[in-house]
């Protein structure tokens, strides 16, 4: 886990540098769905998302822990396997859905608000976001 601590954020920051020295060069009508940041502003951004999607997946280790589940691997029994397979793909989504939101102006169909309402936000709507971002 403390791997992750060290690798995802500077790599969301880089990530997200990249995509911020990008938009000036990218056609208008791309480049006005993203945000008006410098890309500076895009890599702390990123750093933020970064640690976020960290800290998004401690309360699942920290489960995962006390019900002796190895690292990498999935609880027995069906309820607790299907449990944790959709709390593995959520929990970070969110936490970066979460940061996202409050540092920057999402549009309200796609921020957190938006994958509380929809019941298929779980699977399209972190993806929806991250492709209009």
């Amino acid at each position: 886990m403390w791997r992750g601590f060290v690798v995802m954020p500077p790599a969301a920051a880089i990530a997200f540098w990249a995509v911020g020295s990008l938009r000036p060069g990218l056609p208008r009508w791309l480049a006005s769905g993203m945000w008006e940041l410098s890309s500076a502003q895009y890599a702390a951004v990123g750093l933020a998302c970064g640690f976020a999607f960290m800290l998004a997946e401690l309360p699942n280790s920290f489960l995962k822990r006390q019900l002796d589940v190895a690292p990498g691997m999935a609880p027995r029994g069906r309820g607790l396997a299907a449990a944790f397979f959709v709390l593995d793909r959520v929990d970070s989504v969110l936490g970066v859905l979460i940061i996202l939101t409050a540092l920057l102006p999402v549009a309200p169909d796609l921020g957190v608000g938006a994958a509380v309402r929809s019941r298929n936000a779980l699977a399209l709507q972190p993806m929806a976001l991250l492709l209009q971002t």
